[in-house]
């Protein structure tokens, strides 16, 4: 979904999506995705810091891996 509106996966190119006729200014981008859990440091990551109590999500993800 991109800014609360689904985006039609019959656009895809390639292996790629492209977001077109975007505004200036902030979006949101809201991916779903079923994927086996790797335990390679590659993927994404939930991580609650101890030190402000917060959760955080972060990828390590390059290019090659992405697509």
């Amino acid at each position: 979904m991109l800014d609360g509106r689904p985006l039609d996966p019959a656009s895809f190119d390639g292996n790629r999506l492209p977001l077109q006729n975007l505004a200036a200014g902030e979006h949101e981008l809201r991916v779903d995705a079923a994927m086996r859990y790797p335990r390679t440091s590659e993927g994404m990551h939930r991580f609650t810091d101890p030190a402000d109590g917060e959760t955080y999500v972060y990828t390590q993800l390059f290019m090659n891996d992405v697509q």
